[in-house]
């Protein structure tokens, strides 16, 4: 799979899952929140493709997506609350959230 293979993945499963939860608790904001998700997805995977083809030689494939997918969800967290206008908290919730769907579905298609 491509590097932008995987982004379009990651966006078609993390902006409907940060629709979905935006929508239940501010109605009027889900495309917005679909837009965040996809716009924070798309700053952040080149470096994370970047990252990952460096660090899983050196340090293995589980400890790197682990270390790395904590970096995305604080970086995407900081550009969906921005965007948003979410308390930290919300932010660090709807991140970890959407981006965990999006390593489940990468991980059942792998």
């Amino acid at each position: 799979m491509s590097e932008w293979q995987a982004m379009l993945l990651s966006v078609l499963f993390e902006a409907p899952v940060a629709a979905l939860l935006v929508h239940r608790v501010r109605p009027g904001q889900a495309l917005a929140a679909a837009g965040a998700s996809a716009l924070a997805t798309a700053a952040s995977h080149p470096q994370l493709w970047a990252a990952a083809l460096w660090a899983y030689p050196r340090y293995g494939y589980g400890p790197s997506l682990i270390g790395l997918e904590i970096l995305v969800v604080l970086f995407e967290a900081g550009v969906m609350g921005w965007i948003l206008r979410l308390r930290p908290a919300q932010a660090l919730g709807l991140s970890f959230a959407a981006n965990l769907a999006s390593v489940a579905a990468g991980l059942l298609l792998a």
